[in-house]
């Protein structure tokens, strides 16, 4: 097994082949789509996984690896496996931000930004309150009258995207990839919008 673009490809020999004995086939992808991509019970196939540089086998072939991005923000965040049926689990960890329909107290992760929005900017999507960005590739907001977390996008999958006009944000689709110094400041412009 071998990492690759941050997914987890696998190396068979194949003496039959003419590309020098050895065939190379995705094992555990980093692109998956839809809003269960990340959780434990995907196929192999199917996962959301972020596999930068760190995995093992056992003896008996399970397949371990670090999930998060190392190389930069926000880090290994969980130690997933992939099972004898080819599904992704979780040994210990989570994802690296978490509150999501949850009251603001129980909110945890890394903060990147923070803008407040006043009711003189706001619009049916963007309300007046609190609006935050994390490098876990999140935008997230804080009713201020339930005190109520909601993530508004971001699946927390840092992988590249790109949104064309008229694309309704979604906390399924990705909001990009993180690197050192981004997602480091969230504003409104005059008319109400996120940057």
């Amino acid at each position: 097994y071998t990492t690759t673009g941050y997914k987890i490809a696998r190396f068979k020999p194949d003496f039959t082949a003419e590309d020098n004995g050895e065939v190379v086939t995705d094992y555990v992808t980093s692109n998956g789509t839809g809003s269960d991509c990340f959780k434990d019970g995907t196929d192999a196939l199917s996962a959301c996984a972020y596999v930068d540089t760190s995995l093992t086998v056992d003896s008996s072939g399970i397949l371990y690896f670090a999930d998060g991005n190392a190389s930069n923000q926000p880090n290994y965040y969980r130690i997933r496996y992939v099972d004898s049926t080819n599904k992704v689990g979780t040994i210990f960890g989570s994802r690296p931000f978490y509150g999501d329909g949850l009251p603001k107290e129980l909110i945890r992760g890394n903060l990147a930004s923070i803008a407040y929005k006043n009711s003189s900017l706001e619009t049916s999507a963007f309300p007046k309150g609190l609006y935050l960005l994390s490098p876990s590739a999140v935008l997230g907001y804080i009713d201020p009258v339930t005190g109520i977390y909601s993530t508004l996008w971001g699946n927390q999958i840092p992988t590249a995207t790109t949104a064309t006009d008229g694309t309704v944000i979604s906390p399924d689709l990705p909001l990009g990839p993180t690197s050192y110094g981004s997602y480091k400041g969230i504003t409104f412009d005059d008319d109400g919008f996120p940057w």
